[in-house]
């Protein structure tokens, strides 16, 4: 990976240059694990890992996005050396008394000047190049763009043909074979999405049959069953990189734009579902979203809250608000 200049961020709160840090050149991991499905290539080399983040109540603290990325060791060998860019989106900052709205990316002046902290503090942990930040590089983004354009923004710094995208409070809680949903994407080229269970798509055959009257057929490959995912969520998902570019962030036959650039499910995802009701499955072919199905009744995905946050909560610094310890409390 060439390496990229640092620019310097600009002073206005909440937004900085459109640079990249953390120039440290990557080193490739070993082959990525496959169940025994057959040789891959490196993971490394065809996964950019894309994370975005914005103002949220816990800055400056880092906790989160820590956890985020430590819970990547859940997605198979391969997916441990794979480039991960951090994604600062910018936020628009209330004159008035208002309080943050944090959804919207409209903040009150301390939690601006909160938030340029952690900016800091992540591009310091960026650059440290130790533990979990060693293969994290930060991207600021200039202005506030909303989860979605802020994924078009990160895609114009990536190469590599597959990316997974994550918010920055959304944590894997336990195994997904990453690997073997690659090999199943080679397979199949109509799949361009695959997300990965939450709460919202547990026991989802069931559920989605029983709403929508229609039955959801298996796609089989690389060992795994994948569903039909009928409208798209914004959750952790792997995704071919040209297709975002050139579908998703493209326009349709009418010229309009697909997506606002906020939050893609809220609207690309309801006129998918819009089709999908009118015209079954046939209307969902064109999109190619799937939902890795490897374990029907488990989430894959968990959200922390990060409006529960309070810096003298000694149960954050413990990992208690975070999916996985409360799954590990369980066991």
């Amino acid at each position: 990976m060439d390496s990229i200049a640092k620019s310097p961020s600009t002073t206005t709160p909440c937004s900085g240059a459109s640079v990249v840090t953390n120039d440290v050149a990557k080193t490739p991991g070993g082959s990525a694990s496959n169940g025994g499905v057959g040789a891959s290539p490196v993971l490394s080399e065809r996964i950019t890992v894309i994370i975005t983040t914005s103002p949220v109540k816990s800055n400056p603290c880092t906790l989160m996005l820590e956890e985020v990325i430590k819970s990547f060791e859940f997605a198979g060998p391969g997916l441990s050396s794979s480039r991960i860019l951090i994604t600062f989106d910018g936020c628009n900052v209330n004159e008035s008394e208002k309080p943050s709205n944090y959804r919207s990316g409209r903040v009150d002046p301390p939690s601006a000047a909160r938030y340029i902290d952690y900016k800091r503090k992540i591009e310091d942990l960026c650059e440290a190049t130790t533990g979990v930040w060693s293969r994290c590089e930060a991207l600021f983004l200039d202005r506030r763009y909303g989860f979605g354009f802020a994924v078009r923004e990160a895609l114009k710094s990536c190469e590599t043909e597959f990316v997974l995208v994550v918010q920055h409070d959304r944590s894997f809680m336990r195994y997904v074979d990453i690997d073997s949903v690659v090999l199943a994407m080679d397979e199949k080229p109509q799949m361009a999405f695959v997300g990965f269970h939450t709460s919202s798509t547990i026991n989802y055959k069931e559920r989605m049959e029983s709403k929508y009257r229609v039955m959801l057929p298996y796609t089989e490959a690389a060992g795994q069953r994948f569903l039909p995912m009928i409208y798209w969520l914004d959750s952790t998902h792997l995704a071919r990189s040209d297709w975002y570019r050139k579908f998703v962030f493209g326009r349709d036959e009418k010229g309009k734009r697909r997506t606002g650039g906020k939050f893609i499910e809220s609207d690309l995802g309801q006129v998918q579902l819009k089709e999908f009701v009118e015209g079954g499955l046939d209307a969902h072919a064109r999109y190619g979203t799937f939902v890795f199905d490897d374990e029907p009744h488990q989430r894959a995905v968990g959200h922390i809250n990060g409006r529960t946050f309070n810096k003298d909560d000694e149960s954050w610094k413990q990992g208690k608000h975070f999916p996985r310890a409360a799954v590990s409390s369980k066991d």
